[in-house]
């Protein structure tokens, strides 16, 4: 595994993680997803998918550049 996918990696553990404490505190306030905790941690999800993704395409244009 290249440190690419090792990062990819970490970064994938980091969003289920994320998805799963948003999930909880959500939860916790009756589902409310407006709730500014549960915002919040959308927004560091959003955060971890768009680096992730950036990550991936990098990826992709380097196999197809050879």
């Amino acid at each position: 595994m290249g440190t690419n996918d090792k990062k990819q990696a970490e970064i994938s553990h980091k969003i289920e993680i994320k998805r799963n404490k948003m999930i909880s505190v959500a939860a916790y306030n009756n589902l409310n997803l407006l709730h500014p905790d549960v915002l919040k941690i959308s927004q560091e999800l959003d955060v971890l998918l768009v680096t992730l993704l950036k990550k991936q395409i990098g990826k992709q244009h380097k196999r197809n550049s050879f």
